[in-house]
């Protein structure tokens, strides 16, 4: 097993163990707005549990709506771990798009590196009429952040269909 490919399985593994039930890994080369600093990321996904997404088009949407908040905070719970576990274990530069860096460094809630481009490029899923990242498995019902690296890891293939 190379460098890649032992990196890419410590923190997969790392962040299922927090809760990712997705994982991706791309490389941002081409892509503008990323820091230079951080060639790589990962993609972390957790699904929309159907019985919410049973309640979008019903009058009462308040489950929908606690569950995408409890989601949000799940993932970001998720990416800081990350971000420190890559830091601190891993001895490589990390980044976590977490929900406070976005609004911050971001000017609004809208990354400049949108989760779903990370999404294409490690080969997780395609961007459909939705404009959202479809996955093979969950289609568009996938809840997303991202870790930006310098850590060499096993890229996906993308996905530019």
């Amino acid at each position: 097993m190379n460098l890649e490919e032992k990196n890419s399985r410590e923190i997969e593994d790392f962040l299922k163990s927090k809760g990712a039930e997705v994982v991706g890994f791309a490389s941002l080369e081409g892509i503008r707005n990323v820091p230079k600093e951080y060639p790589n990321s990962i993609l972390i996904g957790i699904p929309i549990e159907k019985e919410a997404l049973k309640t979008i088009y019903t009058d009462d949407q308040s489950t929908y709506v606690e569950a995408m908040k409890s989601l949000a905070l799940q993932l970001n719970d998720i990416v800081l771990e990350g971000e420190d576990y890559i830091k601190e274990n891993m001895n490589y530069n990390a980044l976590a798009m977490s929900r406070e860096r976005v609004a911050k460094d971001f000017e609004g809630l809208a990354s400049k590196i949108p989760h779903k481009t990370t999404g294409t490029r490690s080969g997780l899923g395609w961007i459909g009429r939705c404009a959202l990242l479809i996955s093979p498995t969950y289609g568009a019902a996938l809840r997303l952040s991202t870790i930006l690296t310098d850590m060499p890891i096993k890229v996906g293939t993308p996905i530019d269909d």
